[in-house]
């Protein structure tokens, strides 16, 4: 089973929503000019919605930046991701997990599953 590509930033901000990043022990950096030039696409293209964080986070990747993941027990470690590296690592999503997201029985185990993988290129936390 295949997420088409055009699918990949619906699903990353689906699992966003869920609130945690392996299990919490990953942080989100963007800067700042980022957020309100992706905040700022968003209120034009959608003058009349009510606009979440997580869309917010996914127009980021959307309009070409990068987010950065930080390892809140090491610093150190760091991952710098942009749309491309999310959707090549799509591919690399475990079947049970597309599959409960499909069938509407995910839970925030599947989608912290998804996200470390989208961002990861595979599950190391929890």
């Amino acid at each position: 089973m295949q997420i088409a590509d055009a699918d990949v930033p619906t699903l990353f901000r689906d699992c966003l929503c869920s609130g945690s990043i392996g299990f919490g022990a990953l942080r989100i950096e963007f800067a700042d000019d980022d957020y309100q030039e992706a905040k700022d696409s968003l209120r034009q293209a959608r003058p009349e919605e009510t606009l979440c964080w997580e869309d917010v986070i996914t127009e980021i990747l959307k309009i070409g930046r990068a987010l950065t993941f930080v390892d809140v027990e090491d610093c150190d470690s760091t991952y710098k991701v942009n749309l491309d590296t999310i959707r090549k690592n799509a591919a690399m999503i475990q079947f049970r997990d597309l599959n409960a997201m499909m069938n509407e029985q995910d839970d925030a185990i599947t989608h912290d599953s998804i996200l470390q993988t989208l961002i990861l290129g595979d599950i190391i936390y929890g």
